[in-house]
């Protein structure tokens, strides 16, 4: 009977020995010697030929497996069909290493490394593996290193020697000493004789074991170093790395085994009896069986060396370490292991063991399918129910990785799933318990499910049970959804799958580690292409003049997180609109690269380009529309106003006057609501801006009231509350106030025809700098139905649409009116009227800045001098003193009139002959005014210059008599009165702007500007404040009695109360309502400031 003898466990204790130091090479040892040598060698190996080598005078130190040899019976003597070669070469040393396949008989894989002095081959080492060799497979081993880059790295990115042969070190160090740090590459491949591990090549490795005698060629321009060395002390091996950013990116491995290792025979092994059962030995437990029956396909005999059992652990096998020579002792290393004393079945020595089965014949016998698999997935050992079940040979799959097998013996469709059972494995070595994988279809009408088993012990796998459980076929679409997927695996099909991004991981530095699908389609790279070269390939020039690559990197690792668009380039150098978004990728902690996904967005780019020309283009029309329309209206509105303020300074009695006074007032708050339409684009688009003025919040709420109420009805009558504490004067913007207030006054007016309309202005918060007021409208009207309330303020919204209509309007007040109340700082709302069972209150607030100093007042006026306004309304304090001088200097002054409209000719000359202007020449259009001032330079002190006209605009005549050195003050008088348009008539020389329509005051303003040679309109501050008035003489209604508090110009009750009584609609007759002139607006009592401003209470 063949029996072992007890396992020796002691490894030898020879160190490390790095061969790295440079030979004394030719001064001619550059990398095209090198290559020449190497060609030569190829050459003689396929010839069998040796006589073609430049060799050493002396000879050639020529080794083969690590033994001394002769070139001429070695294997260099044999010819053989070389199938695939790969070389480096180590310019530093002299020295090249070649690896060669050969996968016709004799196969064979052989690497050799020879080194030059003086320009000849000095020393040759050869290793050779052939059949029976760890994992030998030479049409495998060339089919993936064929699939493998191993491809000049750029100059700037090489590693340095010492880096490479560190990363090498660092490897094969870890044998010996598990806290070395490895460097893995992040993907990292394995190719171990013709298996093929990848994307991770940290499979786990024996420990204990020191790796001597080692030899090095350094290739810096592939990032390649190639060591030979003894495995253990003894075993001829060679580790070939491939480093990039000095990480392992490939690792290549042959390995010369022990004839006694090739028979691929099971060899018991002696075992361990139970103490309290000498006769009876068995299994205590599973990791027992698993370590027995693994070890067996690579037991070593009695005479192992430590390196033999070594080997076995690095190729993922073990054995019992046994080095007491009494067998039924266990090592003190692992007190509770026990294995069976299993005989040779074959043998016809009786043994104690005999009436017990062997666990060789234990695993074949077993009901279920069942494999053995390495710690890298190769297939150890299959019971004879899985060859049956699957209907394959023990040689189609014992010595081969797991992968390939399943992917051959699967459906067509079933690929993906193979793939499954390897991620099932991989969750249960992390796990460290027992995993299933979601049955999965074979070829033969049914389906397996897999139960993996891993086997450890300690930190180190031993072994992977693979256990098969047959189930009728599924359907294609349950299986992606079957219990048993694992996570990481779901999702590497998901990301694969997607076609519309492209997904990749990076590396810390930023180099490229996976390609989807998605990847390849959208930047036209190949997964071999692109693998491992840096992202910032696809960005241009000028993102990587700014290093915008490594900025987005530094930033993601910074805040976790980076987006960005911007154009990227393909492989065919077209470009891309993409939208990027970078994750930092951590792993228990550590950061380990970036995750990156970026979409296409070119064609949504395109339509954005488009809209934004189509939205500029269209803004571009509404402004020429604004813009001409302001014109058209303007222009109209310029005579009327203009006649209504030629016909006040007639001879009228006082019920003419009123009337006149209507006439005017109401065409200035149809200016000013015009005004508003025109710039209701800017309220939309948020761009609008309000003015800053001197407001007198009472006097405005009065003036509406007054002229609202002539277009009430017989029935309805006004009632006004002006808080006591409301102040004489704020900051603020009148007009905005006063047309939200008329809007809202006017609304009421309208949809109320009996009952009251109530108007309340209080103060309602108040602080530091500001008041917030807030002003009310009641009305008694037809009120607000409840699914309209909440629609109220939307633009072009109406409550009744229909062609029946009794109440007629555009929609847009409140929705105008809300904008204004939020620019200025308030709010507008509606709530029904419950106090009168009927009708509406509408209320809004607005914040006024409070006056504290005159200095206060003169720093908004020079803000608003230089912001421009095209309707800056001046308020001069000396009007009359102004005028009277306008008047005596008048008589000695010429003026150009350029007016193409007949009725604003009429309208301006009867202005300027009202003010004593006597010399006023006409001309019709720009070109006339041109020939007339060449032609009478100096004829004219001053020339008004409308714009808009036929043959000859008002710009560019200005720009003509400019261009002629004529510098006769021009003021530009035109109805454009939008925001740009002041600027644009000085920049073509025009000194002056008056916008339609004229205002007198401000007519006589700029008139005195340019005619009088020292115009006086400076005065004290006191008079810039304010000014004292006579008070209005028309007699009030009777029962009324006058007081400092009464609103003059509006005949209305003493607020001496919260409550006052309403005013009765016979009290104020519908045109009795004062000349809304500055004369007529404050007692002579109080100094209110100039214009538009609120008197006492």
């Amino acid at each position: 009977m063949l029996r072992l003898s007890t396992l020796l466990a002691a490894c030898l204790s020879l160190g490390s020995v790095a061969v790295a130091a440079p030979t004394a090479a030719a001064a001619t040892c550059d990398r095209d010697f090198l290559k020449a040598q190497v060609a030569a060698y190829i050459a003689a190996q396929t010839a069998g030929k040796v006589d073609t080598l430049t060799t050493s005078s002396s000879g050639v130190n020529y080794t083969q497996n690590f033994k001394t040899a002769s070139l001429s019976t070695g294997i260099l003597a044999t010819p053989f069909k070389i199938d695939y070669n790969r070389s480096t070469y180590d310019t530093t040393q002299c020295a090249t290493f070649s690896e060669l396949v050969i996968t016709t008989n004799p196969t064979h894989v052989i690497g050799t490394q020879m080194r030059f002095t003086d320009g000849v081959l000095s020393k040759m080492e050869t290793i050779v593996t052939s059949t029976g060799d760890w994992l030998f497979n030479p049409a495998n081993t060339a089919k993936y290193a064929k699939q493998e880059a191993w491809t000049e790295i750029p100059e700037a990115k090489r590693d340095t020697r010492a880096v490479i042969q560190a990363a090498a070190d660092a490897y094969l160090d870890l044998f010996n000493d598990k806290s070395v740090k490895v460097p893995w590459g992040n993907p990292c491949a394995r190719l171990e004789g013709g298996s093929y591990i990848q994307p991770s090549c940290n499979v786990g490795v024996p420990s204990g074991i020191k790796n001597i005698n080692r030899r090095y060629v350094v290739d810096e321009v592939l990032g390649s170093a190639d060591v030979f060395f003894s495995f253990g002390g003894n075993d001829p091996d060679s580790h070939e790395f491939r480093v990039e950013s000095g990480k392992l990116r490939y690792v290549h491995t042959m390995t010369v085994m022990k004839p006694e290792h090739r028979t691929g025979r099971f060899l018991p092994a002696t075992a361990h009896v139970r103490p309290d059962c000498p006769t009876a030995p068995r299994v205590t437990s599973m990791g027992q069986v698993a370590a027995t029956m693994f070890t067996s396909t690579h037991l070593v005999p009695d005479d192992h060396s430590p390196s033999d059992g070594a080997r076995a652990h690095e190729h993922g096998h073990t054995f019992d370490p046994t080095s007491s020579s009494s067998p039924s002792t266990p090592p003190p290393s692992l007190p509770t292991v026990r294995t069976l004393t299993i005989a040779d079945d074959n043998s016809d020595e009786p043994t104690r063991g005999r009436d017990h089965p062997s666990a060789d014949l234990i695993f074949d016998l077993t009901p279920l399918p069942m494999l053995i698999l390495t710690p890298s997935c190769a297939v150890s050992k299959a019971s004879a129910r899985f060859l049956a079940d699957f209907r394959v040979d023990a040689g189609d799959i014992v010595g081969k990785p797991l992968l390939p097998f399943l992917t051959t013996h699967l459906q067509p469709s079933q690929t993906l799933s193979a793939r499954h059972v390897i991620a099932t494995i991989d969750d249960a070595i992390s796990a460290r318990a027992e995993r299933t994988s979601k049955p999965i279809n074979s070829l033969h009408a049914s389906s397996w499910t897999a139960r993996a088993l891993p086997v450890f012990k300690g930190e180190e796998l031993l072994a992977v049970f693979l256990e098969w459980h047959e189930g009728p076929q599924i359907w294609a679409d349950q299986e992606l959804f079957q219990p048993g997927l694992s996570n990481d695996e779901a999702f590497r099909i998901l990301v694969e799958a997607v076609k519309d991004y492209a997904i990749f991981l990076l590396d810390t530095k930023g180099h490229i580690a996976t390609w989807n699908t998605g990847a390849g389609l959208l930047k036209g790279y190949t997964r071999e292409e692109i693998i491992g070269r840096h992202f910032s390939i696809f960005y241009g020039k000028d993102d990587l003049a700014i290093k915008k690559p490594e900025v987005e990197l530094e930033i993601c690792l910074r805040e976790g997180r980076v987006e960005d668009e911007g154009w990227r380039y393909k492989k065919d150098g077209s470009r891309f609109w993409a939208n990027v978004v970078i994750t930092a990728v951590y792993k228990n902690g550590v950061h380990v690269g970036f995750g990156k996904v970026t979409r296409d967005l070119t064609e949504r780019k395109s339509a954005e380009s488009r809209l934004i020309s189509a939205y500029e283009e269209s803004e571009k029309l509404k402004s020429d529309f604004l813009a001409n329309m302001s014109h058209e209206i303007r222009t109209p509105m310029h005579g009327i106003l203009s006649a209504c303020s030629l016909l006040l300074d007639t001879n009228l009695d006082d019920r003419q006057r009123d009337i006149i006074s209507i006439m005017d007032e109401s065409g200035q708050v149809l200016l000013q609501v015009i005004n508003d339409i025109l710039d209701y684009s800017k309220l939309a688009s948020g761009s609008f801006s309000i003015t800053s003025d001197i407001v007198g919040v009472s006097s405005i709420v009065s003036s509406v009231v007054r002229s609202v109420q002539p277009t009430l009805s017989g029935s309805v009558y006004f009632e006004l509350f002006l808080a006591s504490d409301l102040p004489k004067s704020v900051q603020g913007d009148p007009l905005r106030y006063r047309q939200i207030l008329q809007n809202l006054i006017s609304n009421a007016a309208k949809f109320t025809e009996k009952g009251s309309i109530r108007v309340r202005a209080s103060i309602q918060s108040e602080d530091e700098d500001s008041y917030m007021v807030l002003t009310e409208v009641a009305d008694t009207g037809i009120g607000v139905e409840e699914s309209a309330a909440a629609s109220l303020f939307t633009p072009f919204t109406q409550f009744d649409a229909t062609t029946t209509k009794r109440y007629k309007g555009t929609g847009l007040g409140l929705s105008i009116a809300k904008s204004l109340a939020e620019l200025m700082e308030g709010r507008i709302g509606y709530r029904p009227n419950t106090e009168r069972l009927h009708g509406s209150i509408f209320w809004f607030t607005a914040k006024f800045k409070k006056i504290k100093s005159l200095e206060q007042i003169q720093d908004w006026k020079r803000q608003n001098g230089r912001e421009g306004s095209p309707m800056p309304a001046p308020q001069p304090t000396d009007q009359a003193a102004m005028q009277k001088k306008l008047r005596e200097a008048s008589p000695t002054k010429s003026l150009l009139l350029v007016e193409d409209n007949v009725i604003n000719q009429k309208v301006m000359l009867g202005l300027l002959r009202s003010l004593g202007f006597r010399n006023v020449a006409l001309a019709s259009n720009g070109a006339e005014a041109v020939k007339e001032i060449r032609g009478k330079p100096a004829a004219y002190d001053l020339v008004l210059m409308d714009v808009n006209m036929p043959i000859l605009d008002g710009h560019e005549a200005s720009s003509r008599i400019r261009d002629s050195g004529i510098h006769v003050p021009i003021v530009a008088m035109t109805a454009y009165a939008l925001k740009g348009d002041r600027e644009r008539c000085l920049e073509h020389g025009m000194n002056d702007y008056i916008p339609k329509p004229v205002d007198k005051k401000f007519l006589v303003k700029t008139l005195c500007k340019w005619l009088l040679r020292e115009p006086d309109t400076q005065k004290p501050d006191e008079e810039a404040v304010g000014v004292k008035l006579p008070v209005a003489t028309k007699p009030f209604a009777p029962g009324y009695r006058r007081s400092d508090q009464e609103l003059v110009g509006v005949r209305l009750p003493v607020v001496h109360r919260p409550l006052i009584a309403p005013i009765p609609p016979t009290v104020v007759e519908p045109l009795s309502i004062l000349t809304p002139t500055v004369e007529n607006y404050f007692p002579a009592e109080s100094t209110q400031p100039g214009g538009d401003v609120g008197s006492s209470q």
